[in-house]
């Protein structure tokens, strides 16, 4: 059945046997058995030449076994193929997408792989979010005002939140620019603690102007924004 599922498009000497291991990384869960699955793998000449229409498979397992091999041979002609599966519904699938990203983006010429790691700072799942942006604090990564707005607005993680606020661009400044994206995340309904990232930053550039949005704080009618309001107000060490 799983040779049926998955034809390898191959004719040459030694398909039989790259085939016959490939099926093996498919069904093995033992991280051992796939290890030296992937070195057998890799000794074969344009493994991942020959397992990259696979990546067409509406299998996830399918997928998730040519993803292992492609970042355990580390071939980069893989990259648009594996960029097309940034958007795939599987979240296991998206992981390993946004792990191979990262590798890929250590490179600073490797632009698409940068710029689908910024894409991920929206993803739906908070891990991957979160994974997405360490990469691009990792690598130097710059964003966009408009982009760093929009994902700082939509963010629910206080962790995704303090990797935002390091990757603040240059012409974002905290005290103005600070308060719209506030104001549109009490619109939003974001939790507390995630604006109380974002106020902490302003308060280390403009503290009088963060004691005001925290006094305003103080009066919502959110038990968690005024929770957060009474806080700020009560920690002198947050307002300096």
């Amino acid at each position: 059945m799983i040779e049926r599922a998955v034809p390898l498009p191959m004719a040459t000497e030694g398909a039989t046997s790259l085939q016959q291991l490939f099926l093996m990384l498919v069904e093995t869960k033992v991280a051992l058995a796939q290890s030296e699955l992937l070195e057998a793998l890799a000794s074969f000449p344009d493994a991942v030449g020959h397992l990259l229409p696979l990546l067409h498979s509406t299998r996830v397992d399918v997928l998730l076994a040519v993803l292992r091999v492609v970042r355990h041979v580390g071939v980069r002609s893989a990259e648009p193929a594996v960029v097309r599966l940034s958007s795939h519904g599987a979240t296991s699938v998206r992981a390993a997408v946004v792990t191979q990203l990262g590798d890929w983006s250590r490179d600073e010429s490797d632009r698409t792989a940068v710029e689908s790691l910024r894409t991920f700072l929206f993803d739906p799942d908070p891990g991957l979010r979160r994974v997405a942006s360490h990469h691009l604090l990792a690598c130097g990564a710059s964003l966009s005002g408009e982009r760093w707005h929009a994902a700082m607005r939509q963010e629910t993680q206080v962790d995704v939140a303090e990797c935002l606020i390091r990757l603040r661009p240059p012409d974002v400044v905290p005290d103005a620019d600070h308060l719209r994206t506030i104001a549109a995340m009490m619109s939003a309904r974001r939790p507390a603690e995630v604006l109380k990232v974002l106020l902490d930053d302003l308060s280390s550039v403009d503290a009088s102007r963060a004691i005001q949005v925290a006094k305003h704080l103080r009066c919502h009618p959110r038990a968690d924004y005024s929770r957060l309001g009474e806080s700020l107000l009560a920690d002198g060490r947050s307002m300096s």
